[in-house]
């Protein structure tokens, strides 16, 4: 418990980091699991003397590994459907009807989608391009009055305005 709280205050806890991919946090897994490997090894030698060898520290490393992994695998899956149940979200709006942003739009209300966005609206001059179910919030240039007035309700702003577009 010693080794992993160490490690957590060194390595600091992400289990699912709005954006990061599962192979990234998985990464970050298996680095911590390495840390608590290496400082749990470390305390038993220096308080009990004790030093595991041959197949022993092996399978030792082989379960601290897969126990960090399942793990962060656990927490990962309940943060999802915590999510998608309309917790734990931030509201965004977007700005721009660039073919990048509708991507971005598509991919954010996807039913399934469990990354922790909940779209308020698009800012946009091509209203007949927003996917079913997202507001049209106005022009683009109607996009500051909004995020200003409901500054404690946005909580991020994706733009994605192109000059060649863009009227």
């Amino acid at each position: 418990v010693v080794s992993c709280i160490l490690t957590a205050w060194l390595v600091g806890i992400k289990v699912n980091e709005r954006g990061r991919s599962a192979v990234n946090i998985i990464n970050r897994a298996v680095f911590s699991a390495g840390i608590t490997f290496i400082l749990y090894n470390g305390l038993m030698a220096i308080i009990y003397e004790l030093v595991l060898q041959g197949k022993l520290l092996g399978l030792q490393a082989l379960l601290t590994g897969s126990l960090y992994v399942a793990w962060v695998l656990v927490i990962r899956a309940l943060i999802g459907l915590y999510r998608k149940k309309g917790a734990n979200n931030y509201t965004v709006v977007l700005v721009g009807s660039d073919p990048n942003m509708l991507q971005v739009c598509q991919f954010l209300t996807d039913s399934y989608t469990d990354k922790g966005y909940k779209v308020l609206g698009m800012f946009t001059d091509k209203p007949w391009e927003i996917p079913a179910g997202v507001l049209c919030l106005g022009a683009p240039e109607d996009a500051l009055s909004y995020i200003d007035k409901h500054r404690d309700l946005v909580k991020e702003v994706f733009c994605s305005l192109n000059p060649a577009t863009e009227t």
